[in-house]
């Protein structure tokens, strides 16, 4: 196993509050390990352990998790930084961008919004006593959608000295995300018709609105600074258990000429680790790639990460693979409707080429979700006369664009019948 492989056969649980951060983005973490399925920000509301479940090994290893990207690779997380003045006596808010956006800069694409001032009586239930509030409404012009979408309070202070004020934080915030401060308030942005929470789609489901109230018992006039945050690239993935259920692309899909490979142009965009594409090349070798030129299809799979294996690149089951004479197929079918899409990808009754393996009948897909850039994989029938049925010379994983940094597992057994998997973006 490599440096940068994760071992899955116990599950692990990254404690994000423990991350030391570098500009808001997480660098390095302690992990620990858990015998339940773990509670990252990117988790289904109910995550269920497939049936049957990995065997432990006895000596597994858990290195850490692999290094982020290195800047310039990994763009800031601040899209953009506000002055919000509260000024209860007049009844108004009103705010104004810190700094005029530099040119391309991600802030000229972002615009936050607030309106409607009001006293405590008239801010939401539950919060209707020595308060104020108003609503925050951002939009963005991304060709692409956000993830991780939030707005982050950084500094709560007196408009006429400029100190900070106590006790005038906001209260009906979201949990610390990626380990961010939240302690002066935090609230994550979903846009209405999206399934994921932190994702706000692109256009015409480019835009979000909270309402936000700060504890002010006094009447106090408030100078709030504000950050808006998302992810327009991730340094690490966790690879976890899913309980995604499989879905055959090849019933009511498209059947691709994937021999040794197709292209597959994208409903969405997708990012992987820094790379966003609007196009995939699907392999017969079990090989999801991003970057024509760059995708070698050949079944001679590597540890990952290699300059010689395909990048940026998906590799749900990477091996020798090939349709074998009864026919097998690999299929495509798009599930769901904007923003919260998913691609499938199904690689259907493939054998394994040339070898004493011969006779396996292994079928299993690769789910993209739209916006959250998380990658399930679930294996319906990996049946076979040996282990490699189930990954015993299979590579499984992701690997950036320059070949630098992966999560993956190399000729482990973990991906026998029934067992599925998440591959969980973190910034």
């Amino acid at each position: 196993m490599t440096a940068h492989s994760r071992a899955i056969s116990a599950l692990r649980r990254v404690d994000l509050g423990s991350c030391l951060l570098l500009g808001g983005l997480v660098s390095a973490c302690a992990v620990g390990t858990q015998a339940g399925p773990p509670d990252h920000f990117n988790a289904p509301a109910a995550t269920a352990t497939p049936t049957p479940t990995p065997t432990v090994p006895a000596t597994a290893a858990y290195p850490a998790l692999p290094a982020p990207l290195p800047s310039p690779l990994r763009p800031s997380p601040v899209l953009g930084e506000y002055s919000i003045h509260l000024r209860p006596a007049q009844g108004t808010v009103t705010i104004e961008r810190l700094g005029p956006p530099a040119p391309g800069d991600g802030a000229a694409l972002v615009d936050l919004g607030v309106s409607g001032l009001l006293a405590a009586g008239a801010c939401p239930a539950g919060f209707q006593v020595s308060t104020i509030c108003f609503e925050a409404s951002l939009a963005h012009s991304f060709p692409r959608s956000l993830s991780h979408v939030a707005l982050q309070v950084t500094a709560i202070t007196d408009p006429t000295t400029g100190l900070a004020l106590g006790n005038h934080g906001g209260i009906n915030g979201d949990p610390s995300e990626q380990g961010l401060d939240a302690a002066k308030g935090f609230w994550q942005l979903t846009a209405p018709a999206s399934t994921t929470p932190g994702v706000v789609g692109q256009s015409p489901f480019n835009s979000a609105s909270r309402e936000l109230v700060f504890a002010n018992d006094d009447g106090a006039d408030v100078d709030l600074r504000v950050r808006v945050l998302s992810s327009l690239a991730y340094g690490s993935y966790l690879l976890d258990y899913s309980s995604q259920a499989f879905v055959d692309a090849c019933d009511g899909g498209e059947i691709l000429a994937a021999s040794p490979s197709a292209k597959l142009p994208l409903p969405f965009p997708f990012t992987l680790y820094g790379t966003t594409s609007s196009a995939a090349r699907i392999g017969l070798p079990g090989v999801i790639s991003f970057k024509d030129g760059k995708a070698s299809m050949s079944g001679d799979n590597l540890a990952l990460p290699s300059k010689s294996a395909p990048w940026p690149a998906i590799f749900p089951f990477w091996d020798d693979l090939g349709y074998p004479p009864s026919g097998g197929a690999v299929c495509a079918r798009t599930l769901g409707s904007a923003p919260g899409r998913q691609v499938v990808i199904t690689w259907k009754n493939l054998d394994f080429l040339g070898s004493a393996d011969q006779g396996g009948h292994l079928t299993f897909s690769a789910m993209l979700s739209e916006g959250s850039d998380r990658i399930d994989m679930v294996y319906d029938d990996m049946t076979g006369p040996t282990d490699r049925a189930s990954g015993g010379s299979a590579t499984v994983g992701v690997q950036d664009i320059a070949g630098f940094a992966a999560t993956s597992e190399f000729q482990l057994p973990d991906f026998g019948t029934g067992n599925a998997y998440a591959l969980v973006p973190i910034p």
